[in-house]
């Protein structure tokens, strides 16, 4: 195999087809199309199968595309890396982030990075803890700030935590339900679940089961941070989200917590990286970047418990406003 046939597949691989890839590369279709046949030759086996939709990677091509992706990613890396160390900060950093982090943390350890190194280009992407962890594996991600993974796989990644928060049950401003003081009151209402930093499908389940209740109804799971915030503030769903959801001010003006007895802590979220591939210098100034906005967000907020509001009893109606 040569780097440039990697190249040539994995480019081939993104764009579906190869006069779409040979655009992009600024090759000719013969001289692409030859490149990948050479490849597959000295693999002996296929690479792609032709469909009515395009070039489909066959079950071999998908297993070199992992490789060949991880190994395009470190080159350029370490030429990145090479450049920075003779104090040329270029490149780029790519970080998966969601939820806490994207509200949080992102806005000013990006003005700081910036500042500092304003010709490195940052690249942010949304991905759920499992997609984020293949990426990291396939060298797409430098690292990613995401709950904490399990302990299973901690020989493979490293985790550094930055914020530890509790789950709030969240609705619009003026939600109907808002007086609630139990999640007793709020189960036959609609919620929506995301694995972007809120809870997911499977600890919303673990969360009621603690508390021995049915689970009320998942109308919809919603898998980007804007998408949760545009469905609470002009639905009456309701989702269980980190409470420093509600410190920012995109969220601060549409949503609310409705302050119910029953609380949990959510799992820690931090930086995650691969143990077998050191970060660049760039990607080290953005994770020290986001540490430092860490530790300053939780002194300005920090997470604390609401008093616990005493429950009405489900016999007793509510009780009149006062007029």
């Amino acid at each position: 195999m040569k780097l440039h046939q990697l190249r040539d597949f994995v480019a081939v691989s993104h764009a579906g087809g190869i006069r779409a890839a040979a655009r992009e590369l600024g090759l000719t279709q013969p001289s692409l199309t030859k490149s990948i046949r050479q490849l597959e030759t000295s693999l002996g086996v296929p690479l792609f199968e032709r469909t009515g939709r395009g070039l489909h990677r066959t079950e071999f091509g998908d297993a070199l595309f992992v490789r060949a992706s991880a190994v395009l990613a470190d080159l350029q890396r370490a030429t990145d890396e090479i450049r920075q160390l003779r104090g040329i900060w270029q490149g780029r950093v790519t970080v998966s982030m969601s939820g806490t982090s994207l509200l949080n943390l992102l806005p000013g350890a990006l003005e700081v990075f910036r500042r500092r190194h304003p010709d490195v280009r940052v690249r942010i992407i949304e991905r759920p803890l499992d997609q984020a962890l293949e990426e990291l594996r396939g060298g797409v991600l430098d690292f990613a700030v995401l709950p904490e993974p399990p302990a299973t796989i901690r020989d493979e990644f490293r985790f550094d935590p930055l914020l530890t928060d509790r789950y709030a049950v969240v609705g619009r401003a003026a939600h109907p339900l808002s007086s609630a003081t139990s999640i007793v009151e709020l189960l036959d209402t609609e919620w929506v679940v995301t694995r972007q930093g809120g809870a997911s499908a499977a600890e919303f389940e673990r969360y009621f089961a603690a508390l021995r209740l049915t689970a009320p109804s998942v109308s919809i799971q919603c898998e980007t941070v804007l998408g949760v915030l545009s469905l609470l503030a002009h639905t009456d769903l309701l989702a269980l989200l980190p409470s420093r959801w509600l410190h920012t001010r995109i969220t601060r003006n549409v949503s609310a917590e409705i302050h119910v007895a029953e609380h949990v802590q959510t799992t820690p979220i931090g930086i995650i990286q691969r143990r077998s591939a050191p970060l660049s210098p760039a990607a080290e100034a953005f994770a020290a970047a986001l540490v430092v906005e860490s530790r300053e967000v939780e002194r300005a907020s920090p997470v604390t418990t609401p008093p616990r509001r005493t429950p009405r009893r489900a016999s007793s109606p509510p009780r009149a406003g006062r007029r």
